[in-house]
C-alpha cells in the first residue's frame, strides 16, 4: 500500500540518523577504517539474507504469513539503511588517511559518487534481472507442456512469477563480494602517513583508550561542530542542498509525465540517468580540477560558481513544467523540447554533483583538527534530518512545489556558503611521509 512504501522511505534517513553516532565512534578509534568497513559490509550481506528468506516459505507460505514477510522487509531495509553512516560519511576520512594532500580531493570524490554508481547499475540491473527470469520461466512452463498454470504460480512452489527470488539472491551474492574482500585483505591505513595532517589523526586514535573516553572525546568534538558558526553554516547549506536534491529526485517522474510536458516513463528514467552519471562526472572532474596547485585553496569560490550554475539549470527546469506560479517556460512560443530537457538536467546534475565531496572536504578543512570521519558524520546526519522533514510534506504538496524549491535551496545553500569564513586550516600541515 502508499502508506507503506512510505514507511520504507522514511526509514531510510531514519535509520541513518540513529546510527551516526556509532559510525562516527568506530572513525575515532584505532584501526576504525577497517573496522566500520567489514561491520557496514556484514551488516549488508545480513540484511540482504533476511530479505532473502521469505523464499524459503515458497509461494504459499508468504501467501498465508503476509505479516512475516513485510516483518523481515522492514527489518532489512532498517538494518541496510543503518550501514549507510558506516560508509557516507568516510570519504574524507579515508582520503586523509591514505591520500597526500594533493590528492585528497579526488579521493574523496571517487569514494563519494562511487554510491551513486551503485545506483545507477542497480536501477539497471533490478529491472533487467526481473525481466530475465520472467522471460526465463515463460519460456520454460510453456515449452515442457505445462501451460499457463504452472505460470500462474500454482505450479511452482519455490520461485513466484515476478523474479524477485532471483533478484534477492543475485544482492546476496552481490553483498558477499565486498564483506569477503574486507575480512581477507582490508588494512586500515598505508605504514607510513602521508601527511603530517594523516600522522596527528593516527596519534589521536591512541591518546585514549576506554569506551567512556572515546564517547566522551566524540562528544565534544559534535559540540564543537556545532558551535564553529562558519562549520556550522557549511553544513546546514550542504546538507539542504543533499536533502533537496533527493526529494527532487523522487518526484521528476511525476512533474515531467503530466501535461503539458506528458513525457514518458522511458524518457523520464533517461532523463534520471544523465542526471547521475554527469553528477558522477561533475564531481571527479571538479575535484581533479581543486586539487591542482592554483586551485587547492580555492574550494569556496569553486562552489559558489557550481551553486550559481545549478540555480540557472534546476530554476529553467522548474519553469518549464507546471509550476505553482502558473508561468510555463515556452522557447519560441512552443513547451520547452525534450532535447533542451536533457541538456538542463545533465548540466545541473554536473553542476551539483560537483558540490558534493567538495563539501565533505571543506567540512573536513574547517573542522580540524576535529577528526573528519567526526565532521563528515555531523554534515551527513544534517542531510539526513533535512530530508526526514522533507518526507513528512504531504506527497501533492511535493510533486507540484519540490522543483522549485530545488532551486530555492541552492540560492540558500549558495548564500550561506558566503557567509561562511574558510581559514583552510588543514590545507596548512605540510605533506610528505618523508619527513616522518
Amino acid at each position: 500500500s502508499p502508506r507503506t512504501l512510505d514507511m520504507f522511505l522514511d526509514e531510510g534517513p531514519i535509520a541513518y540518523c540513529c546510527a551516526v553516532p556509532l559510525a562516527a565512534y568506530l572513525l575515532s578509534r584505532r584501526n576504525g577504517l577497517r573496522k566500520s568497513i567489514i561491520l557496514g559490509s556484514a551488516m549488508c550481506l545480513t540484511a540482504s539474507v533476511i530479505r532473502s528468506i521469505p523464499i524459503l516459505l515458497g509461494q504459499s507460505g508468504r501467501a498465508t504469513q503476509p505479516w512475516l514477510v513485510l516483518a523481515l522487509a522492514h527489518f532489512g531495509q532498517t538494518m541496510n539503511a543503518a550501514v549507510a553512516p558506516l560508509v557516507v560519511a568516510s570519504p574524507a576520512y579515508l582520503s586523509l588517511i591514505w591520500f597526500p594532500a594533493s590528492q585528497r580531493n579526488t579521493a574523496t570524490s571517487i569514494a563519494n559518487v562511487a554510491n551513486a554508481l551503485g545506483r545507477a547499475v542497480g536501477f539497471y540491473l533490478g529491472p533487467a534481472v526481473i525481466d530475465a527470469a520472467v522471460a526465463a520461466r515463460r519460456g520454460r512452463n510453456t515449452g515442457d507442456g505445462s501451460g499457463s498454470a504452472a505460470f500462474d504460480g500454482s505450479g511452482d512452489d519455490r520461485a513466484t512469477v515476478t523474479g524477485m527470488d532471483e533478484l534477492l539472491l543475485l544482492e546476496i551474492l552481490i553483498a558477499s563480494v565486498p564483506f569477503i574482500c574486507a575480512v581477507c585483505y582490508m588494512p586500515n591505513a598505508p605504514k607510513a602517513p602521508p601527511s603530517i595532517a594523516a600522522m596527528e589523526e593516527r596519534r589521536s586514535h591512541t591518546e585514549w583508550q576506554s569506551c567512556g573516553q572515546a564517547f566522551a572525546k566524540l562528544a565534544a568534538d559534535t559540540r564543537m561542530c556545532m558551535t564553529q558558526p562558519s562549520l556550522l553554516l557549511l553544513m546546514v547549506g550542504g546538507g539542504l542542498q543533499m536533502a533537496m536534491y533527493g526529494g527532487w529526485s523522487g518526484v521528476l517522474t511525476p512533474a515531467l509525465t503530466s501535461s503539458p510536458v506528458s513525457l514518458s516513463m522511458k524518457q523520464v528514467g533517461l532523463l534520471g540517468t544523465l542526471n547521475t552519471l554527469a553528477g558522477m562526472s561533475g564531481g571527479v572532474l571538479t575535484a581533479v580540477l581543486c586539487d591542482t596547485p592554483r586551485f587547492n585553496r580555492s574550494l569556496k569560490q569553486i562552489m559558489t560558481v557550481l551553486c550559481a550554475l545549478s540555480v540557472l539549470c534546476f530554476g529553467a527546469m522548474a519553469l518549464a513544467v507546471p509550476n505553482p506560479f502558473g508561468f510555463i517556460l515556452r522557447p519560441g512560443g512552443s513547451p520547452m523540447s525534450y532535447g533542451w530537457l536533457a541538456v538542463l538536467c545533465t548540466a545541473a546534475g554536473f553542476f551539483r554533483g560537483g558540490l558534493d565531496p567538495l563539501y565533505f572536504e571543506l567540512v573536513a578543512e574547517e573542522a580540524h583538527p576535529i577528526p573528519a570521519g567526526t565532521a563528515g558524520g555531523v554534515l551527513t546526519f544534517f542531510y539526513h534530518a533535512l530530508l526526514c522533514v522533507c518526507l513528512t510534506l504531504p506527497p501533492a504538496l511535493l510533486t507540484r512545489w519540490l522543483l522549485v524549491l530545488m532551486a530555492g535551496c541552492m540560492v540558500v545553500s549558495g548564500a550561506l556558503l558566503g557567509l561562511a569564513k574558510i581559514s583552510y586550516k588543514r590545507s596548512t600541515q605540510v605533506v610528505g611521509s618523508s619527513k616522518f
